[in-house]
């Protein structure tokens, strides 16, 4: 149990040092924004915007906790599918089946439990 919390207390603290990698890295571009709806304009398009939106390790720990937490889930449903019927149906079947599933469940609660934990973290912060 101790190995556990041990991990978990590591990954908040990894989850938190790249979240605030990723606003201290973003800020000038935020702070540049006209108001506050072009800075979610920014945000919301950062994938399509920011060449290094894949290198940021924020979003490099995102996709490994999917990874781990959903690519065992998906490797299981396509071998059970095999080479059968029409491909783009499966993947809308197996899209379907993983965001019902309770890895995807888990998977998003943590993230979210882990979000707002390095956000409160973040605000107190910057309040001292």
């Amino acid at each position: 149990m101790a190995d556990m919390e041990n991990t978990s207390d590591e990954r908040s603290d990894t989850f938190f040092a790249s979240l605030d990698q990723l606003f201290t890295t973003l800020e000038p571009v935020i702070k540049e924004a006209s108001s506050v709806e072009a800075a979610e304009d920014i945000l919301n398009n950062l994938e399509a915007t920011d060449e290094n939106f894949h290198r940021y390790d924020f979003v490099c720990q995102l996709r490994n906790r999917i990874d781990e937490a959903l690519g065992p889930v998906i490797d299981t449903r396509l071998e059970q599918i095999g080479g059968e019927g029409n491909t783009n149906e499966h993947l809308s079947q197996i899209a379907d089946e993983v965001q019902s599933s309770k890895e995807f469940l888990s998977l998003q609660q943590s993230i979210l439990a882990d979000t707002k934990e390095a956000v409160n973290l973040l605000v107190s912060l910057l309040l001292q």
